[in-house]
C-alpha cells in the first residue's frame, strides 16, 4: 500500500479491533546439531539462516521483517473489506477510516487532484517577497505538519507531566542524518546524489525547475542547518534537550527573526504560552541567522522542496515514485 505510512495503518487496525493470529513457537529454525552452551546464536538461528534467502527487493529479512509483512497483508485485507462493505462501517470512526483508506488507494483520483492539497502552501511560499513575512510563513508550515526548519509539537512536560507544553526542536534536513552533509564515503555520495535527483525531479514536476546552481544553494543552506544540528549521541541526553524559555528569552537567544510573529501564527486560536521548551537553542540561533542572511529565492526553493518532500507519498505517481526511489530504496538499502 504505497499511499500510507505503516503507523497510520497500524492505528487504523487498532481502531478496528483486529485480533492477532496466535501461532506456536516455530522450532524448525533451530540447529540441533549445535550445542546451545557452545554457541547459542548458531543453535537458535543456524537452520533458519541456511534455509533463508534475502529477496532482491529487500534490504533485510528476519522474523520481525516477516511479522511486518504479515501485518501489512492483514491490514490491507481488513481495510479493503471495511472500505468495500458499508455494512461494516457501524461507527463514525469506522466510516472515517474507510473513507481515508479509499481516498489513499484511489490512484486515479490522486492523479486528477494533482497538487491541489498543497497548492495553498506552495502559493504562499512562491509569494514570499519580504523578509519580515518569513516567520509567519514558517509557523504556517509548522501548523500544516511541515517541519522546516523547526519542528513543532505539543506534548507532556517531561518535568511536570500534569500539563502539556509547546516544544520546538531541530529539523528540516533532506538527507537522512546531519553527518551525511559532511561525510565523503561511497554510501554518502550515493545518498547525496539520489537526494539531488529527487529534489530536481519533484521541483521540476511542480513547475519550479531548479538549476544545478540553485540546488547547490539549497544544499549549502541545509548544510548550514546541519552544522547546528546535534548529533544523535548528544540527543540521548534528555536534560540537554530540555530548555524552558519565555518568548523574550527565545528572542534574546536567537536574534534576527521576529519570534513574536512566528509564535502568534503558531498558537493562533490559543493563548500564547509564556513558557515553552526549546530542544536545541543553538539550532534556533542558526535558523534566526539564516532568516536574516539567506537570500529569499533560496528560502523559497528550500521550503517548496520541504513541502513536496513531506507530501510526495500521497501525491501523483511522479512524486510518489521519486520519493520511493530516494527514501524507500536508496536510503533503506
Amino acid at each position: 500500500m504505497p499511499r500510507f505510512a505503516r503507523h497510520r495503518l497500524t492505528a487504523a487496525a487498532t481502531l478496528l479491533g483486529l485480533a492477532a493470529n496466535v501461532q506456536a513457537l516455530d522450532l524448525s529454525g533451530l540447529s540441533k546439531d549445535v550445542q546451545p552452551c557452545d554457541d547459542f546464536y548458531a543453535f537458535v538461528n543456524g537452520n533458519w539462516e541456511a534455509a533463508t534467502e534475502l529477496p532482491a527487493s529487500r534490504a533485510r529479512i528476519g522474523s520481525f521483517e516477516q511479522l511486518r509483512q504479515s501485518n501489512d497483508a492483514l491490514l490491507e485485507k481488513s481495510l479493503t473489506e471495511l472500505a468495500d462493505k458499508p455494512s461494516l462501517q457501524t461507527t463514525p470512526g469506522l466510516k472515517l477510516i474507510a473513507a481515508y483508506f479509499s481516498s489513499g488507494m484511489d490512484e486515479a483520483a490522486i492523479e486528477a487532484r494533482g497538487l491541489t492539497s498543497i497548492t495553498p502552501l506552495l502559493n504562499r511560499i512562491d509569494g514570499l517577497q519580504r523578509r519580515e513575512d518569513l516567520p509567519a510563513l514558517l509557523a504556517l508550515l509548522n501548523r500544516s505538519g511541515i517541519h522546516a526548519p523547526l519542528a513543532f509539537s505539543v506534548q507532556p512536560d517531561r518535568k511536570d507531566t500534569r500539563r502539556n507544553v509547546l516544544s520546538l526542536s531541530q529539523s528540516g534536513l533532506g538527507l537522512p542524518d546531519r553527518d551525511d552533509y559532511f561525510r565523503n564515503d561511497e554510501r554518502t555520495r550515493t545518498v547525496s546524489a539520489a537526494y539531488r535527483l529527487f529534489a530536481k525531479t519533484v521541483l521540476a514536476a511542480s513547475g519550479r525547475p531548479a538549476t544545478d546552481a540553485e540546488l547547490d544553494a539549497v544544499i549549502a543552506f541545509e548544510t548550514q542547518l546541519a552544522e547546528a544540528t546535534r548529533e544523535r549521541a548528544k540527543l540521548r541526553d534528555p536534560n540537554a534537550s530540555y530548555n524552558p524559555m519565555s518568548p523574550a528569552e527565545l528572542a534574546a537567544a536567537a536574534p534576527g527573526v521576529d519570534w513574536s510573529a512566528y509564535l502568534a501564527v503558531l498558537t493562533a486560536g490559543a493563548k500564547l504560552p509564556q513558557r515553552f521548551i526549546v530542544g536545541q537553542p543553538e539550532f534556533a540561533t542558526r535558523v534566526a541567522k539564516l532568516a536574516a542572511d539567506t537570500p529569499l529565492p533560496v528560502w523559497r526553493q528550500y521550503l517548496a522542496l520541504r513541502v513536496l518532500d513531506a507530501a510526495a507519498p500521497r501525491l501523483p505517481k511522479a512524486y510518489a515514485t521519486a520519493a520511493f526511489e530516494y527514501r524507500g530504496k536508496t536510503i533503506t538499502a
